[in-house]
């Protein structure tokens, strides 16, 4: 597992060899963060670097409170 808190655009292009090697990537940053190319460009004023594998990635947190 890798992780990523880095300026938009970055992880995207640093990302790729790790997922390659069979790694999970968790970003921290806002490469991965919106599921619509149009609202992430528009919000972050860049073009993604790989829009392609962002689509293939898991947006949101999961979390649940342990019962103590």
């Amino acid at each position: 597992m890798v992780l990523f808190a880095l300026p938009t655009g970055l992880t995207t292009e640093l990302s790729k060899k790790f997922l390659d090697n069979g790694s999970k990537i968790i970003d921290f940053g806002a490469d991965f963060r919106l599921n619509n190319q149009q609202d992430q460009e528009q919000i972050y004023n860049k073009k993604h670097p790989n829009w392609e594998m962002s689509k293939e990635a898991s947006q949101g947190i999961y979390y649940q409170k342990s019962k103590l």
